[in-house]
């Protein structure tokens, strides 16, 4: 009773949505020591297909590590923070929209899936305007490449493998089973040594894809 209850609120919202014209964002979250330049000219591939011409773009920052800075290094909020972040941007920045595309590279990935696990309570009500996730080279199982850094810094101790925030992350995601309300896509370079294909494709979920040739960044 409980499922067919959920089901018919879902057909709800999805008839009024289809009513409305829909305001849609495609929100760009960039990895440990990036920025919106990490995209390089999605925003214009973007614009220049016809079949996104309805969403449009933009960015969420935040500080994280600067190889010019070594301060950075030290100071750099932990990824439960920087979910906060995001969710505070969607609530006030992002209000206006109604169906928006969470595009995570790396850690940004990370960042996108603790922002879901805080949102549980709306997204299992419908009420969250993210409907869709997509991961660049996100460590899902975390990253071996981060035991070569030094370990003070918050944001590379939670990327590596056998971090607490990792298991702590995946494991509540199962528990809650937000996949059966959002759509989650897995995006994979073929050339990426810095995450693996099996933490890339979150123990091959049936919704990756591979990019011959192309590395992590």
């Amino acid at each position: 009773m409980r499922c067919l209850k959920r089901f018919l609120n879902k057909l709800k919202i999805l008839r009024d949505l289809e009513v409305k014209k829909l305001k849609k964002l495609l929100l760009f979250i960039h990895g440990l020591g990036g920025s919106k330049k990490s995209f390089g000219d999605f925003e214009k591939y973007i614009k220049e297909d016809s079949s996104l011409e309805e969403y449009e773009v933009d960015y969420y920052e935040y500080p994280t590590i600067k190889l010019y800075n070594p301060i950075s290094w030290i100071i750099a909020a932990k990824i439960q923070s920087l979910a906060d972040g995001l969710r505070t941007d969607i609530v006030t920045r992002y209000k206006r929209y109604d169906y928006i595309v969470l595009i995570g590279h790396s850690m940004g990935g990370l960042i996108s899936k603790q922002y879901l696990l805080d949102e549980e309570e709306n997204i299992l009500n419908f009420s969250n305007p993210v409907k869709k996730v997509v991961m660049y080279g996100t460590p899902n199982i975390g990253s071996d490449y981060s035991k070569w850094f030094l370990s003070f810094n918050p944001q590379i101790r939670q990327l590596n493998r056998d971090s607490d925030f990792i298991e702590f992350l995946n494991r509540s995601l199962k528990k809650h089973k937000l996949i059966d309300y959002i759509d989650f896509y897995y995006v994979i370079g073929d050339k990426d040594r810095i995450v693996n294909r099996l933490s890339a494709s979150n123990f091959w979920d049936t919704k990756f894809y591979s990019l011959p040739n192309k590395s992590h960044a």
